[in-house]
């Protein structure tokens, strides 16, 4: 009977030391799990940021390349010609930025609503379009100012004005 009361509590301890092992499995996986699922969860979330980031540089790039110019006495006899942000009219030597809708805005107003902190992390061309027309800036990205007549919106052409890259 000592023999086989040995044999059994051997057998207690063995399936004891099983289920111990099992239980530090099961936790141990669990845990990975946990810290995998957390690691990817930062991952994605600097991922996230990079092209945020990435995308306000590529927004900054494509606004400051737009080209620019300088009004004139014509600009400032007109009294007409205004920039649509601030309703101030352009006076000569103000420096002017024209989108591929062949609208005109100061160069610091239209910098600033373009790139306005709303705008910078959303990737919607509703937000980095003209303010009017919204017509996106990226329309004629490689297309000199109104080159196309398609672009240009109403009579006012500005073909014939002094344009420059930025």
């Amino acid at each position: 009977m000592g023999e086989a009361a040995h044999v059994q509590g051997l057998a207690s301890s063995v399936t004891q030391l099983v289920s111990l092992v099992v239980v530090v499995l099961i936790a141990s996986t669990t845990l990975a799990i946990y810290l995998l699922f957390w690691i990817g969860r930062a991952l994605l979330a600097a991922l996230e940021d990079w092209r945020a980031a990435a995308a306000a540089r590529a927004l900054d790039a494509a606004v400051r390349s737009l080209p620019t110019r300088l009004a004139d006495a014509s600009d400032a006899a007109d009294g007409t010609a205004e920039c649509a942000i601030c309703l101030l009219p352009f006076a000569s030597g103000d420096r002017l930025r024209a989108l591929p809708c062949c609208h005109e805005y100061h160069a610091h107003c239209i910098d600033a609503w373009m790139l306005r902190p709303e705008a910078r992390g959303q990737l919607r061309a509703q937000l980095h379009a003209c303010p009017l027309c919204k017509v996106a800036i990226t329309t004629a990205a490689n297309a000199e100012p109104c080159a196309l007549d398609t672009l240009c919106i109403g009579s006012y052409s500005l073909r014939s004005r002094p344009w420059r890259a930025a």
